[in-house]
């Protein structure tokens, strides 16, 4: 008798541990699912989700920048937060998915660093990350700074929302298709006007773009080393 008390025991045991096992893996899959490529302002982004884990990796060119680990905040997963490594440096990241779970905002280090990506389709194997420093050597405050291919109208914006101020310079990040050849470059200040820089070749061994001023209007110029 006290047999079969031991084996129900046992029995109930292991069919309570399969049906614990079995609601962690569908809560598991309920999280919003952040695994994959993505490409963003501070390179292209490589995430790996376990459960409410987060890891990866961001990068330039392949070229190893940070990494990450984080973890999922809420029910449905919409937030994740956690430490980002990068050299010497460390700190604290947040990042909140939008656009139908396409698209994240976010920032790393601090709230005044952006950090915004869009997912990475399988089609936009292609696609390279131009890593460059914006010199803002014109009279104005810089308030917005686009890039799209020649004769397009997908711009995407490159200083994260934040303005660069006269004088100033940051490191930028954005995409390119190696299959197109000629770029459109908007930059937009705060004298009211923008400046739109059409067909240009943005050559991989570029480091850095100088906007500024003659004849009382918006130049650039770009640079090596």
């Amino acid at each position: 008798m006290q047999f079969k008390r031991k084996v129900v025991f046992f029995t109930l045991f292991i069919a309570l541990v399969l049906l614990c096992s079995s609601i962690e893996k569908v809560y598991s899959s309920a999280y919003k699912n952040w695994s994959g490529a993505w490409l963003t302002n501070q390179g292209e982004l490589n995430l790996k989700q376990d459960g409410k884990k987060i890891s990866g990796t961001y990068s330039v060119n392949k070229e190893i920048r940070g990494q990450v680990e984080g973890k999922i905040l809420g029910e449905l997963g919409f937030v994740v937060r956690g430490k980002y490594y990068q050299g010497m440096d460390s700190g604290m990241f947040k990042l909140r998915l939008v656009d139908g779970d396409e698209s994240f905002q976010g920032w790393l280090k601090s709230s005044d660093n952006t950090w915004n990506g869009r997912r990475l389709s399988v089609s936009e194997s292609n696609l390279r990350q131009q890593e460059m420093t914006i010199l803002n050597n014109s009279p104005y405050h810089i308030t917005a700074l686009f890039v799209c291919p020649a004769n397009s109208e997908k711009w995407q914006e490159v200083l994260g929302g934040a303005q660069l101020r006269h004088g100033r310079q940051r490191n930028i990040v954005f995409n390119l298709n190696n299959n197109v050849s000629t770029w459109d470059i908007k930059v937009v200040d705060s004298s009211g006007n923008f400046t739109v820089f059409q067909n240009l070749k943005i050559d991989p061994e570029f480091t850095s773009i100088d906007y500024y001023y003659k004849n009382r209007s918006g130049r650039i110029q770009f640079a090596v080393g």
